[in-house]
C-alpha cells in the first residue's frame, strides 16, 4: 500500500507541475502545422457504434497471421507503468552491488505488480492482454509481455531497446517475421532499433556510451539475425520523437487517439481536463519532456546521447515542441481515431489525458481489425 500512496503523490505532483507549466509558458492560438513528412500518410476513423461486433475477430487474425508467417506477438508498454520507472531499484543496485540479484528481482516484480495493480488496462498491457490473444491465435503464436524499467530517459530506452533485441534474437530465427504492439515510448524503443539495424555504426556508439552502466553482449551477432527478419510495428499513441528507419522488412502503422476532421487542433490546453481533443500525452511526450535521471552517472550519459536523441530534459525546447501541437512521426500510416471519450466533466484522471484508451480490453479486437486492415491489408 506504500508504494501505491507514493505512486498516486508522484502522480499528483507531476499533474500539478503540467498545468503550471501551461499556464506559465505556452499560448493558446492555433498552431501551423509547417509540414506533413512526406513519407507520411494519415486517415481519419470513426469508433463504429458496434465496435464489440468485432468479438468474432479470432478466426481471420489467425488465418492472417498464419498467411503473413508471423512467428511471435509484442506487447511493450509505455512509460511510468514498467518495473523501474525512475531506475531507483537499478540505483540501490550500483549502490549495494552485493544485495543478492534475487532480491533484486523480487523488488522489481513486485513494482510491476503494483503498477498493473493501479493502472489495470488503461495505459498498460496486463495478463489479460496475453490470454486474448492467446484464446485469437489458439495458443499457436507465442505472445510476449515485454517488460522495461519503464524510465522517462534517453538512458532508460536506449538500454531497453537492446534488452528488446536481447529478447528478439533469443526467441526467433532467421528471416522470421514478428509482430510489435508498443503503447507510448514503447514506440521509442522501436523507433531506436530501426536506427541500429539501419546503421550499425549507431548500436555500437550507442552501446559505448551507455556501457559503463550496461553491457552490451554479442551485439553484431544479434544485428546480423534482426537484420535478416521481418517487422511489422504498431505504435498506439507514441509521441512522435525519435525518427523511424525503415526498411523494405519493416512496415509501421501508428493508432492515434485524435478529435476532429483537422490534423492540427485548437490549442486548449485546459481542454486537457476533458480530453477535448484526444491525446494530450502524445503532443506533451516530445524531445524535452525527459525527466532528470537520480544519477549523476545517468544524467552524464543523458547527456552524451542527446547528440543521436535530441534533446532529453529541457523545458525551452520542450515549450517549442509543444507549441506545433504535431501529431505526425517522420514515416508510417497514421490512424487518427475518435475514441469519443471526451467529456462534459473533468475526465483526465480517469482517461490520462486521452492517453490510456489504447490498452482498454473491450477495444482490444476493435484495434486487431485496425492492425488486419491496414498493416496487412486484410478487411474484416
Amino acid at each position: 500500500m506504500q508504494i501505491l500512496f507514493i505512486l498516486l503523490i508522484i502522480f499528483i505532483l507531476l499533474l500539478f507541475g503540467i498545468f503550471y507549466f501551461f499556464k506559465k509558458y505556452l499560448s493558446f492560438k492555433k498552431p501551423k502545422l509547417k509540414y506533413l513528412p512526406a513519407s507520411s500518410e494519415y486517415k481519419f476513423i470513426a469508433l463504429p457504434d458496434d465496435f464489440n461486433s468485432y468479438d468474432d475477430i479470432g478466426v481471420i487474425f489467425k488465418q492472417c497471421l498464419n498467411k503473413n508467417k508471423v512467428k511471435q506477438i509484442f506487447l511493450v508498454h509505455g512509460t511510468f507503468v514498467g518495473d523501474d520507472p525512475f531506475h531507483i531499484i537499478e540505483l540501490i543496485e550500483r549502490l549495494f552491488p552485493k544485495l543478492s540479484k534475487k532480491v533484486i528481482y523480487q523488488i522489481r516484480d513486485k513494482t510491476k505488480l503494483a503498477q498493473d495493480t493501479v493502472a489495470k488496462d488503461v495505459g498498460n498491457f496486463v495478463n489479460e492482454h496475453v490470454e486474448t490473444l492467446q484464446l485469437l491465435t489458439d495458443y499457436e503464436i507465442p505472445i510476449c509481455n515485454f517488460k522495461w524499467s519503464s524510465g522517462n530517459t534517453h538512458y532508460a530506452r536506449v538500454i531497453s531497446t537492446f534488452d528488446l533485441i536481447n529478447k528478439i534474437a533469443a526467441d526467433r530465427y532467421k528471416g522470421e517475421r514478428v509482430l510489435l504492439i508498443g503503447h507510448s515510448h514503447a514506440g521509442q524503443l522501436f523507433a531506436l532499433m530501426t536506427q541500429m539495424l539501419a546503421k550499425n555504426d549507431i548500436a555500437y556508439e550507442l552501446a559505448e556510451i551507455v556501457s559503463s552502466l550496461y553491457e552490451v553482449n554479442d551485439l553484431e551477432s544479434k544485428l546480423s539475425l534482426l537484420q535478416t527478419m521481418h517487422f511489422d510495428f504498431v505504435t498506439m499513441g507514441s509521441p512522435p520523437r525519435y525518427k523511424w528507419f525503415l526498411s523494405d522488412h519493416m512496415h509501421l502503422l501508428h493508432i492515434i487517439n485524435h478529435r476532429g476532421t483537422d490534423i492540427v487542433n485548437e490549442k486548449d490546453y485546459f481542454g486537457a481536463l476533458t480530453t477535448r481533443s484526444g491525446d494530450y500525452i502524445q503532443q506533451w511526450g516530445v524531445e524535452g519532456s525527459d525527466m532528470i535521471s537520480p544519477s549523476r552517472q545517468e544524467q552524464s550519459i543523458n547527456k552524451k546521447l542527446e547528440p543521436y536523441l535530441g534533446a532529453g530534459a529541457n523545458l525551452d525546447v520542450l515549450r517549442k515542441k509543444i507549441e506545433r501541437a504535431n501529431r505526425f512521426h517522420n514515416t508510417g500510416m497514421h490512424l487518427l481515431v475518435d475514441y469519443q471519450d471526451g467529456g462534459g466533466y473533468p475526465n483526465f484522471i480517469k482517461t490520462i489525458f486521452g492517453h490510456g484508451v489504447y490498452t482498454r480490453l473491450r477495444l482490444f479486437n476493435f484495434h486487431i481489425s485496425l492492425i488486419l486492415e491496414h498493416l496487412y491489408q486484410i478487411e474484416d
